[in-house]
């Protein structure tokens, strides 16, 4: 499987589950959720808001909302990443 970057909320939910050394199983049963259910939502799968609050509500957590920062890239960083790319299919050409 291919490493992927979580959802920041869904990451917590996974440290905040094992700081406690909580199982799926254990989880899910406090949340009223299968575990089935459990593992897709930690592996990246969608969750519904009213399922991310009872896994919330299981490990104590409080969901809050913060402005996003944004750093739009500069017209400098997409030229350099075009180059990058650009120097990665040239020397995949060659080989």
């Amino acid at each position: 499987m291919k490493d992927f970057e979580r959802e920041p909320v869904i990451q917590a939910l996974i440290d905040a589950r094992k700081e406690r050394k909580m199982t799926q199983h254990q989880l899910a049963d406090a949340a009223g959720i299968s575990r089935r259910a459990l593992v897709a939502i930690e592996g990246g799968g969608d969750c519904n808001v009213s399922t991310l609050r009872r896994l919330l509500r299981a490990l104590d957590l409080e969901l809050t909302s913060t402005p996003a920062t944004y750093n739009p890239p500069t017209l400098e960083d997409m030229m350099a990443e075009n180059e990058q790319r650009y120097q990665q299919a040239a020397s995949r050409k060659k080989s």
